[in-house]
Formats: C-alpha cells, structure tokens, sequence
C-alpha cells in the first residue's frame, strides 16, 4: 500500500480505517495514491481516477453503494461509528420504489447463518458451504462474484491473504486480500476437504481457450443473492422490501 504514503498524514490515518476502494474492493494505495471523492456530503477515498469517474457518472447507484461500504467499516470495526448513517439518498422520484438497503445488525447475521446451517441444500451447496460464504464476503467485503473465484491454491499457506487474479476482479487487475484473523480457523477446516484447483463455491467462472476465465453459473444469475433470500426467508427477515426512501 505504497501509494497511502503519498497522502497527507491526516489522509493516510483517515485511508488506512478504510482501507479497501468502495468501487473495486481493491486495497487502497494498490494503485498509486488513493483518489478523494466526495459522496453525500462526505470524503471517500478510492483507488484510481477511473473509479472517481465511476462514482460521478453514476452518483445514485454509487450513493447506496458507500452507504453499504461505509455500514460494513462499521459493523467489522475499521470505523467505530458509520459517518453516513441517516443520510437518505437524493434524487429519488416522486413516483418511484427503491428498494430498502441496510446492513444487517449482529443479531439478524446470528439468525441467518444458523437458519443457513440449519437449511436445505442449495445451489448445490449444503448449509456449512453456504454460511462459509456469507462470513467470507462479510468479513473480507468480497463481492459474491470474487468469492466464487477463490480455489484453494489461492490462499497463502497461513491463511493470511489470498490472491486474485485479474480476471476475477471487477478492476481488472490482480490483487493479493488480507485474511481477517477470526475468519482463518473456518477457512482452514474447509479448505481440508478441498484438491488443488478446486473452488471453494463451484460452478460461478468456466476457463476459457485461452487460459482466462469468464462469469458464468450462478455469478452470471446471481444465485448468491438467490440462496442468501432463502437463508434469510428462513431466519424470518426479509431482503428487498420497498419503500420510498432508504
């Protein structure tokens, strides 16, 4: 993370909590130096121009996007208190649904990954599959889509990081993840069970002629956001409800 370093010490603290780029996920300073964006009235950092050109050309989708971003920094201790808290999205018309975004609170996670445990197989996966990835993409701020990319041999051998090639991210470009520390001793007890080149969650990326991979499977339908409404349905909440404002 080299490029932090080219930012003010005030900066540096304040893209240090952060840490990973709202747009791509990427550790900031990956890049160079870390971009400031301003999104609801507050500062953002991201890792590239490109995703500070993102984030301007299509505000509203990017203001849900860093409210969540911003709720997980929270909830996983990298803020002590969520800055975009209460803040209400803008530019909403007056006729229009969206559909109501929050993070879920500790105890609404303990129902969903018990009733996860608990439930059916699904996508083919069994409930430990299942819960494993929910905790995975919680704790890391994976996307579904780079979760379903991980194979074992992408792991380092103490569980600390993982790497990512550059087709599995929505940058398009490698990156090596740290693993958070509470998370190792799940993965380590799964990844047992696992060969060499297989997937943690199968079935989301097939390799193409020339060695790249391409989406496909569950990424490509989302299946992710399909099984976590079921597991959720099941722990008695619901994802998704309208209302006018969020």
């Amino acid at each position: 993370m080299k490029g932090i370093a080219k930012l003010s010490l005030a900066d540096q603290r304040a893209a240090l909590k952060q840490r990973l780029c709202p747009v791509t996920r990427d550790l900031l300073g990956s890049m160079g130096k870390p971009h400031k964006v301003n999104v609801l009235g507050r500062t953002v950092f991201v890792c590239c121009q490109g995703c500070v050109d993102e984030i301007r050309e299509n505000p509203r989708e990017y203001e849900t996007a860093v409210k969540s971003f911003t709720a997980w920094l929270e909830r996983t201790n990298r803020l002590p208190v969520d800055p975009l808290r209460g803040f209400r999205r803008t530019h909403v018309a007056k006729n229009e649904e969206v559909r109501t975004r929050h993070a879920f609170t500790s105890d609404e996670l303990k129902k969903i990954f018990n009733a996860t445990l608990e439930g059916p197989i699904r996508q083919k996966w069994p409930g430990l599959q299942r819960e494993l990835l929910y905790r995975f993409c919680m704790e890391t701020g994976f996307r579904a889509a780079e979760a379903g990319a991980m194979r074992k041999q992408d792991f380092a051998e103490d569980l600390t990081s993982v790497h990512i090639a550059p087709w599995f991210t929505k940058s398009g470009k490698e990156a090596d993840q740290p693993i958070p520390e509470l998370l190792r001793p799940k993965l380590a007890l799964f990844l047992t069970s696992l060969s060499q080149g297989e997937f943690l969650w199968p079935g989301g990326w097939k390799q193409l002629d020339d060695g790249s991979w391409s989406k496909a499977g569950w990424v490509n339908y989302k299946g992710a956001g399909r099984v976590l409404n079921a597991d959720a349905a099941a722990a008695g909440i619901e994802i998704g409800q309208k209302a006018k404002e969020i």
